[in-house]
């Protein structure tokens, strides 16, 4: 290799490092504002280099992530103040208020409250709403998770509206979404598969929370290794078009199931 090259490889480089020490120091203001609970201030940094010209990819993903996280906290502490004054009976009211869909602010903030001794026609309200047809799918397991988290060990009927099934299940020790095994191997080899394509790992994400709803409260039957690789292929056939040769069809075939019935529910909650 020429001196002449060797030197600008070695200028791109240093340029690069720069670059990375720059995002590490906003992203490190940013956690330490944070701590500091100065949440607006963090998010307003953020979204600053959000709004740049140009941010690298490798720090894009993490940005939009933290981003995310700010916004929903912030509107999660504001609402929670609101909430703070009332009393048991208007707290669970707000729940609940919509029917349909609950407020998960009131709930988080109700069960830290009461989770220890919760009232009779409060439980029968719960699972009410977790048998219930007419409930929306992502309150219902946000509900549910909320009480596998205080550790509710009591049997329920719950009903998947994407499969028009009834389960009578163990709130305790049926497994969700954060907890299962099965799904923390998926989320890391879609990671490790995403790593390259930092962009496609939050619609490949968001297929993945779409079969575990689909099939809970079971568990996909499929290899992780080969529905991650259906995921990511599944995705990258979806946006970039042409001929579609996939390697696993029988999974194929299940995810397409999956987001027709995720589809369906959608338009039918906005008719």
């Amino acid at each position: 290799m020429s001196k002449k090259n060797k030197s600008k490889e070695n200028k791109i480089s240093s340029q690069e490092d720069q670059l990375s020490s720059y995002y590490k120091s906003i992203l490190k203001k940013a956690e330490d504002l944070v701590k500091e609970n100065k949440l607006n201030h963090a998010l307003e940094i953020i979204n600053d280099e959000l709004e740049s010209p140009y941010i690298p990819k490798e720090y894009l993903t993490e940005f939009t992530n933290f981003s995310y996280y700010l916004s929903a906290e912030i509107n999660y502490l504001s609402k929670l103040k609101n909430f703070e004054s009332l009393n048991r009976e208007q707290l669970f009211e707000e729940i609940f208020g919509e029917k349909i869909c609950l407020n998960t602010t009131a709930l988080s903030l109700f069960l830290d409250r009461y989770k220890d001794d919760l009232e009779l026609d409060e439980i029968k309200i719960m699972e009410s709403f977790l048998a219930s047809k007419k409930s929306d799918y992502i309150s219902k397991q946000f509900l549910f998770s909320s009480l596998k988290n205080i550790s509710f060990d009591k049997n329920v009927d719950y009903f998947n509206p994407l499969t028009n099934q009834l389960f009578n299940i163990n709130v305790k020790n049926t497994a969700t979404f954060p907890d299962s095994k099965y799904f923390k191997d998926l989320r890391i080899l879609i990671e490790e598969l995403t790593y390259k394509e930092p962009s496609l790992e939050q619609f490949c994400s968001s297929i993945l929370f779409n079969i575990y709803l689909y099939n809970f409260p079971n568990t996909p039957k499929f290899d992780c290794n080969e529905l991650a690789f259906s995921i990511f292929q599944y995705m990258i056939y979806s946006l970039q078009g042409g001929e579609k040769k996939y390697k696993y069809d029988n999974i194929i075939k299940h995810i397409e199931q999956v987001i027709e019935a995720s589809s369906g529910l959608s338009k039918n909650k906005k008719n």
